[in-house]
C-alpha cells in the first residue's frame, strides 16, 4: 500500500522558533523556506513557507538550539488543526473572533539540523538550491470530500481545480488522539486539473504526488460590533499535485462520455 501521509522538507529556518505552553508541556513552532524548481522555466525557483509544529519533548529541546538561516531537514505528516483566529474590523476597530478555523501544519516524525552558522539569507538560499529536488515533497492518499471545483487563474489561463480530501491518520498525534483524519486541500493545474474535473467526485480515493504551497489569502468577515463587512489578511496552505493516481470510486471513460462535456472557465486576473 502506498504511503498515506508523508512530507519531506529541506529548508531554511525563516526566523527564531516560537515556544508555547500547552498545559504541563511545551510546544515548538517554526517556519521553513523551501524551494521548488519550475518544470517549464529554466533556473526559476518557487518559494513556500510551511509551518512545523511539535510538542515532542526531545524535538522541542533540539529546536531550542536552532538559529535563523540554519538548514533543517524534516520528515513528517500533514496535520490539520482547529484553531481560533482573531481579526480587527477596519471600520470600528472591533476585534472579532472566528472559531473553528482550520490551519495546516507539518507534524515532524524526524528532525535534523543539516547546517548551521550561515551568515546571510542569500548564502543559505544558494546552498538550498543545490538540493532543490528534495526541498519540498509531499505524498498523500485520501478520499475526496467534495466534487472538484474548476477555476482558471494566471496570464496563461491554465485550468486549476481544487478539492479537499480526508487522510486517515496512521500516526498517533499526542495533542489530539481522538482525531482520526486530516483534511488538506488539493490543487491541480493544466491537464491533471482537466482529468480531475472529469473523473473525480465525492468519495473517490486518490494518491497525490506533489508539494506544499503557501500563499496569502484575503478573508471577509462581518463585524459583530458595527455589522459591516471587512477584509483581513490570512494565509492558505494546500497540496499542489504534480500527478494524481485514481484508485477507487472514480468515473470510467465511458461514464465520462455520457456526462456533459468539459468546459474551460476563464476569469480575469
Amino acid at each position: 500500500m502506498a504511503t498515506h501521509n508523508y512530507v519531506r522538507l529541506l529548508g531554511i529556518l525563516r526566523k527564531s522558533p516560537k515556544f508555547l505552553k500547552l498545559g504541563n508541556s511545551t510546544a515548538a513552532m517554526f517556519s521553513l523556506i523551501v524551494l521548488n524548481k519550475s518544470r517549464s522555466e529554466k533556473d526559476t525557483f518557487y518559494y513556500n513557507v510551511p509551518t512545523i509544529f511539535t510538542d515532542d519533548e526531545e524535538m522541542v529541546t533540539a529546536i531550542e538550539q536552532y538559529k535563523t538561516n540554519d538548514i533543517i531537514e524534516v520528515e513528517g505528516v500533514i496535520t490539520t488543526k482547529n484553531v481560533i483566529k482573531a481579526s480587527s474590523c477596519e471600520h470600528c476597530g472591533e476585534k472579532n473572533i472566528k472559531e473553528k478555523a482550520i490551519i495546516f501544519v507539518i507534524t515532524p516524525l524526524y528532525l535534523c539540523r543539516r547546517e548551521s552558522g550561515i551568515q546571510t539569507r542569500e548564502d543559505a538560499l544558494q546552498k538550498l538550491q543545490l538540493h532543490v529536488e528534495i526541498s519540498n515533497k509531499c505524498f498523500a492518499l485520501g478520499t475526496v470530500l467534495r466534487n472538484p471545483e474548476l477555476i482558471a487563474v494566471g496570464k496563461k489561463k491554465k485550468n486549476t481545480v481544487r478539492y479537499p480530501i480526508a487522510i486517515q491518520r496512521k500516526y498517533f498525534i499526542q495533542d489530539s488522539p481522538e482525531v482520526h483524519s486530516d483534511y488538506p486541500w488539493i490543487n491541480t493545474i493544466g491537464q491533471q486539473a482537466e482529468n480531475d474535473i472529469k473523473y473525480l467526485h465525492t468519495g473517490s480515493v486518490i494518491y497525490v504526488d506533489g508539494y506544499i504551497q503557501t500563499r496569502n489569502a484575503i478573508q471577509t468577515s462581518i463585524c459583530n460590533q458595527c455589522g459591516k463587512s471587512y477584509n483581513w489578511k490570512d494565509t492558505a496552505v494546500e497540496i499542489i499535485g504534480y500527478s494524481v493516481e485514481y484508485l477507487q470510486n472514480y468515473l470510467t471513460p465511458e461514464e465520462v462520455a455520457q456526462e456533459h462535456p468539459f468546459n474551460v472557465i476563464l476569469v480575469e486576473e
